[in-house]
């Protein structure tokens, strides 16, 4: 891994870190379906980035983990209460 990876997935580890924070500060009434759900994208879309660039994961394996990312951000949306 070069210097440019490195500044990289430190910048995704620090989006990952803020939202984190943003996330925390927001949530207030404990956690619920939604909330819990959202902790799960948020994690999962601050590592997989950051485990591409770094080349842990090939990027097949990327796209395929965001598009499963997708698909369970669209059924929370979708989904009755």
């Amino acid at each position: 891994m070069d210097v440019s990876n490195g500044c990289i997935a430190l910048g995704f580890i620090a989006l990952g870190i803020v939202a984190l924070i943003g996330f925390f500060t927001k949530m207030l009434s404990g956690f619920g379906k939604f909330t819990t759900s959202t902790l799960i994208l948020i994690l999962v879309l601050t590592i997989v980035p950051t485990l591409l660039v770094n080349g842990s994961i090939e990027s097949s394996d990327a796209v395929n983990i965001l598009f499963a990312i997708a698909g369970f951000a669209g059924g929370l949306l979708s989904s009755k209460q």
